[in-house]
């Protein structure tokens, strides 16, 4: 090999920059898995309540445009009455990016990348979801006389509570607590303490 030669491997050699290994985080695996926009900062609402009458499934009806249209991505458990399950399927498919149907074996995962949880009924099952989800640190949005004492309505200026409370069985009252929830998520640092009191206030 001629000098020019060995300069030119050593020139092409130097020039061949590692290609880094891109990891994803929980949250973007969960999101690549169901076809969501990836981002680990993305606000996941996660819907598991099973949608039947009885459990005042018209209300997150009425809710997807307002929550699509803030841009959050939901989450929703697959469980659900044979009109309200065409209406997620409907939804799913307009919104893929921001919505998907977890299916009932499955649904227990989306715990682990929610960043809230957003209830309408107070059957004892759903009492079971929310305190599951106090234990891992998701937040619940749930009505204000939701049968769970260790629920506290968050307060900002105080710095305690470890859920959003909503004080009307209506659309827009259940949208503005989720608004308030996540004006409070846009600060990191502060979510992170609410996290943790919801976190500590499961093992009371």
């Amino acid at each position: 090999m001629n000098t020019v030669q060995t300069a030119t491997l050593i020139q092409t050699t130097k020039s061949r920059k590692p290609t880094k290994k891109t990891v994803l985080t929980i949250k973007e695996k969960f999101q690549r898995k169901y076809g969501l926009y990836e981002d680990k900062n993305h606000f996941i609402v996660f819907i598991a309540t099973p949608l039947f009458e009885e459990n005042n499934a018209g209300l997150w009806a009425d809710l997807l445009p307002g929550l699509s249209d803030m841009g959050f991505q939901i989450v929703i458990r697959g469980n659900a009455s044979e009109q309200n399950k065409d209406i997620a399927l409907a939804f799913a498919e307009d919104h893929s990016a921001l919505c998907a149907i977890i299916d009932e074996d499955e649904y227990m995962e989306a715990y682990n990348v929610a960043d809230v949880l957003l209830t309408f009924s107070q059957d004892k099952d759903t009492i079971l979801e929310v305190q599951h989800a106090l234990s891992k640190g998701v937040i619940p949005i749930v009505s204000h006389d939701f049968p769970l004492d260790i629920l506290e309505n968050y307060n900002p200026n105080l710095e305690n509570g470890n859920s959003f409370m909503y004080y009307k069985q209506t659309p827009w009252s259940v949208f503005a607590a989720t608004i308030r929830a996540y004006e409070n998520y846009r600060f990191p640092y502060d979510w992170k303490n609410l996290c943790k009191a919801a976190i500590k206030s499961s093992k009371l």
